[in-house]
């Protein structure tokens, strides 16, 4: 059985980075490509940001090294066309 699974880093537009352990990251856009933004929301929206890429790979390998298994480890996403603000629906 696969894990589909990964540890995930997000770039808003208001330059905000989250980073997640997410299975099934496809859940996250729509049929075009586009961030659903609810999507991101529920998988992001526990995390806290940095501002700083290079702590946000920090904090995503201290994730990835607590994981029995990572089957797609670290990945960047394509950067997100809203606000922090916008995808909560602020």
């Amino acid at each position: 059985m696969s894990a589909d699974n990964g540890v995930y880093i997000l770039r808003t537009k208001d330059r905000q980075i989250r980073v997640a352990h997410l299975q099934a990251v496809n859940g996250l856009f729509d049929y075009k490509g586009k961030y659903i933004p609810e999507q991101v929301q529920r998988h992001f929206g526990g995390s806290r940001y940095t501002k700083n890429m290079d702590k946000a790979i920090i904090i995503a390998q201290n994730i990835k090294n607590k994981l029995p298994v990572c089957e797609y480890g670290i990945q960047v996403l394509p950067d997100c066309d809203k606000t922090w603000d916008e995808i909560a629906g602020k």
